[in-house]
């Protein structure tokens, strides 16, 4: 295991305060630094390295003040403790070689804008300083170290001489520089400017290697102090030649070479992302390819380019769909792993390499033992790093998906709560300033929303739109990752409104989606994720609204999630159900056959995509059985209202009794049964219909709007056919407001089960219509409660006003006055409570005890209990790569 090691070096530095200086032994102790350094260099043996600390610092103490060769002895401590920082986080080291490269460049600490005369030494230093403050802006996330990195790091490489051998490697970290600061700011000129650079670093060092004599072997004791301070100057290969043969020179050029190319790779993966251009993507995978086929047998560097190449053919097996990309992607992750010693510190980020490589394999074949090997490798990640290290929140949120993962396997809710609280270790254990904290809060966000919808807890609901909203403030405007997190909010709203019928979480899910769609580049592979979110969120706010140019925003925008949308991508089926969805909300708006003739072609191609067992197969079944029932009615051909009885089927026989999104699939199921009740007379039809309306409105764990629903269609359908004698022609009542229901997260099973409910006959009173009428009344204060604004009161109360009346109408004409009078002053309670004084009451309550009125919301919330969304959304988890 890596982590913190114990440090001799403030032992030695208060032994030797009192040391009489001796510039002797201060050369002496410095030379042997740096032997010591390049061993533990080569070696990567940390004892080494603490020796080499120790002996510099005891140098510094013996050094004469004023002499020349401080300058060296300080510009190589600083580069000791940036190795000794980059294998064990001690921040320590980190400004302590901020510190000692400063006072040797003699540049001011904070940076500020320093001019050329302030500096006395040459790239090498400048090079190692940039790289300090750049390590400390990553694990600080201060933009004035970042900006001071990119400054000092391009005017090392700008100062650095065209035929100086080091001017490659000064290139090369100038560009990954700029490349942090692209990450971070989003500024396409940074990672433009990157590439070039590197473009430049792999040319230059070829033009090397080309042409550049191959300088005459020197003695191993050629080393000094002098060039000792060099030595440390700008990135791979600097400086090394003083002792080199000419055949291990031309190997450490070439394996440069190879590294510089490399990093080109990796900053063309990043260009790809941003924009999604396939060129990028392809030459970052020849690349990496060359710069692992340069590597010797053996060789100590092997296992990161295999790391690398996994990354990046995983990548393009994600866009392009190549089977074999993704096979071998698998066997470079796992030969970097089994090449790498557990105490190594490349072991936890290869092992996570490996995690996010078997996940993707897990997400396309589905076979087990890839997830519990990525699980497995994602653990092993974790423990493999101090508590302190500051790279352990990414390998932590990196095994929070993989634990979210198995619950939507497994449906194990204790899986669900390790995901939860690893997500939230992931973001405690980030600085606020920290570039991945924003990524870290968001991803909590989703797993918190997932939660409740597992488990209906509404403090996770309310605590990831927090979090969202958090992760949202605290990402740089024109960041990369801000349209992720902007789309992660904006379906945490969508799930809210659904869940609360808050208006204003509509009108702000649409604003967050119109920003991260408009933040996306064209081209960009979440595109269609985006828009058929944003398309969710218009659909929501036209059945909140009646807007028509709302549904045909909806419409518009899931057109083209499907179009850009290749065939083969998982999400396509997704993609078609929703454009189903959108299409239905169309036609039950303006009634146009040819959009039920399209819902219903869309859907057919969802279901066809999507596996019964899957988690998206019943509710897809259940849209698709809605679409039917409705291009029934628009063309009255039987075989499609038998094909829409079908379907509902399915979906609630795959779907356990009592899940919250069954209560949807249910009242689908029984308009479809009394339309063919209706149009056939089958007095099995009406039986079935009535029971599942009435284990629908019984559901406790669906949303009130649901039950209630259920229990009106159930009430007006049987009551309105007793009293008219039910015609064929007859639009069955509220058919529009049971429209397809779709479960992301419905727990499948191994085939058709006996369902007790469906399976019952109707009792002589339920038939009657009157129970419904009662059901009905009685789930008005859950549709109408307290907590809700008193606009969204309104709305309700509108929608279902002249319920209590004409439920009081059927009790009566049942012969029971009594009960006809309760259910009206049940329904005339609702109204004179929400509407004289309960809104006021809440709104002194809101000024008195905040914290009283949340919890009352909350727990009126539990009690009406959770389903999932009305459609499934393209989730926008964010991954912490593997860099």
């Amino acid at each position: 295991m890596t982590g913190p090691r114990p440090r001799q070096s403030d032992r030695v530095l208060s032994s030797n305060a009192a040391e009489v200086p001796d510039r002797d032994e201060a050369l002496r102790q410095a030379a042997a630094a740096e032997r010591l350094l390049d061993e533990a260099r080569r070696k990567e043996t940390p004892d080494l390295l603490d020796q080499a600390v120790d002996r510099l610092e005891r140098a510094l103490a013996l050094i004469p003040d004023g002499d020349h060769a401080q300058a060296g002895i300080q510009a190589n401590l600083g580069a000791a403790r940036l190795t000794r920082f980059a294998r064990s986080g001690e921040t320590a080291d980190l400004d302590g070689a901020v510190a000692a490269i400063t006072v040797a460049a003699r540049v001011t600490v904070e940076g500020g804008s320093a001019a050329d005369s302030d500096l006395a030494a040459g790239p090498g230093m400048l090079a190692n300083l940039a790289m300090a403050f750049r390590l400390r802006y990553e694990l600080r996330g201060n933009e004035t170290d970042l900006d001071r990195a990119v400054e000092l790091s391009m005017r090392a490489a700008r100062v650095t001489a065209r035929d100086d051998p080091d001017r490659a490697g000064r290139l090369s970290n100038a560009a990954t520089t700029l490349q942090s600061r692209f990450e971070h700011a989003g500024a396409d000129e940074d990672l433009a400017t990157a590439i070039g650079l590197l473009r430049q670093a792999t040319a230059a060092l070829a033009a090397v290697l080309a042409t550049q004599p191959t300088p005459p072997e020197a003695s191993d004791e050629t080393v000094g102090t002098s060039a000792a301070a060099e030595t440390s100057g700008g990135g791979a290969g600097a400086g090394e030649g003083a002792g080199e043969t000419a055949d291990r020179r031309r190997e450490r050029l070439v394996l440069d070479h190879a590294g510089y190319q490399s990093n080109l790779a990796f900053a063309l993966l990043s260009r790809f992302e941003r924009y999604g251009e396939p060129s990028d993507l392809n030459e970052a995978v020849a690349l990496d390819r060359r710069a692992l086929g340069a590597l010797p047998p053996g060789h100590a560097a092997i296992a990161g380019r295999q790391a690398n190449l996994a990354l990046a053919l995983m990548t393009r097996f994600e866009n392009q769909g190549e089977a074999g990309d993704l096979a071998e992607a698998v066997t470079m992750a796992r030969a970097a792993v089994a090449a790498t010693p557990a105490d190594h510190r490349e072991f936890a980020g290869r092992s996570c390499n490996l995690s996010l490589v078997l996940l993707t394999r897990f997400e396309r074949a589905g076979d087990p033992t890839d997830l519990a090997e990525a699980i497995a490798a994602a653990e092993g990640a974790v423990a493999a790093v101090d508590s302190r290290a500051p790279e352990r929140a990414r390998f932590l949120g990196n095994l929070a998906v993989l634990y979210h993962s198995r619950f939507e396997a497994t449906g194990s809710l204790t899986d669900h709560d390790a995901a939860v609280a690893a997500g939230r270790a992931a973001a405690d254990g980030t600085l606020p300033g920290a570039p991945e904290y924003a990524g870290r809060l968001s991803n909590l966000g989703f797993l918190l929303r997932s939660r409740f919808e597992a488990a209906g807890r509404l403090a996770d609901l309310e605590g990831a739109v927090d979090v969202c909203r958090q992760a949202v403030a605290a990402a740089a405007p024109d960041r990369p990752s801000l349209p992720g997190l902007l789309m992660n909010l904006c379906t945490t709203l969508i799930t809210r409104h659904a869940y609360t019928g808050r208006a204003v979480d509509v009108d702000d899910a649409i604003a967050a989606g119109r920003r991260a769609l408009d933040g996306l580049p064209p081209g960009h592979p979440a595109r269609a994720g985006y828009l058929n979110n944003l398309s969710l969120a218009y659909g929501h706010r036209f059945e909140l609204l009646d807007e028509a140019a709302d549904v045909e925003e909806a419409v518009g925008l899931a057109v083209d999630a499907v179009r850009i949308t290749p065939p083969g991508d998982p999400d396509r089926a997704m993609y078609w159900s929703n454009l189903a969805g959108a299409l239905q909300t169309r036609f039950d708006a303006a009634a146009s056959a040819p959009d039920i003739h399209a819902a219903v072609v869309s859907g057919q191609q969802a279901v066809q995509l999507t596996p019964l067992e899957s988690a998206h197969g019943p509710g897809f079944r259940a849209n698709l059985a809605g679409y039917l029932r409705n291009q029934f009615e628009a063309d009255r051909h039987p075989a499609a209202l038998d094909d829409a009885v079908r379907f509902g089927q399915e979906a609630t026989r795959a779907t356990p009794v009592g899940h919250p999104g069954r209560a949807g699939f249910l009242t689908n199921l029984a308009v479809a049964h009394w339309r063919r009740f209706e149009l056939g007379g089958s007095s099995d039809d009406a039986e079935r219909a009535v029971a599942a309306w009435r284990a629908a409105a019984d559901t406790s764990a669906a949303p009130s709007s649901v039950r209630l629903t259920a229990a009106r269609a159930w009430a007006v359908s049987v009551t309105s056919h007793r009293t008219t004698g039910g015609t064929a022609d007859e639009e069955p009542p509220d058919a529009a407001t049971t429209g397809p229901a779709t479960s992301p997260e419905t727990m499948a099973t191994s085939g058709p089960r006996t369902d007790p409910v469906l399976s019952s006959r109707a009792s002589s009173a339920t038939a009657t219509g009157a129970d419904g009428y009662a059901a009905a009344v009685e789930l008005l204060p859950l549709a109408a409660w307290h907590g809700l604004d008193r606009a969204d009161v309104e709305r309700v109360l509108a929608e279902y006003s002249g319920l209590a009346g004409d439920a009081a109408a059927v009790w009566l004409s049942a012969g029971s006055a009594e009960r006809a009078v309760e259910l009206l002053e049940a329904g005339r309670g609702v109204i004179w409570g929400r509407l004289v004084g309960n809104q006021q009451g809440l709104a002194d309550l809101a000024d008195l005890n905040p914290a009283l009125l949340q919890r009352m919301r909350e727990v009126r919330r539990l009690l009406d209990g959770s389903a999932p969304p009305p459609s499934p959304v393209a989730e926008m988890s964010l991954i912490d790569d593997e860099e």
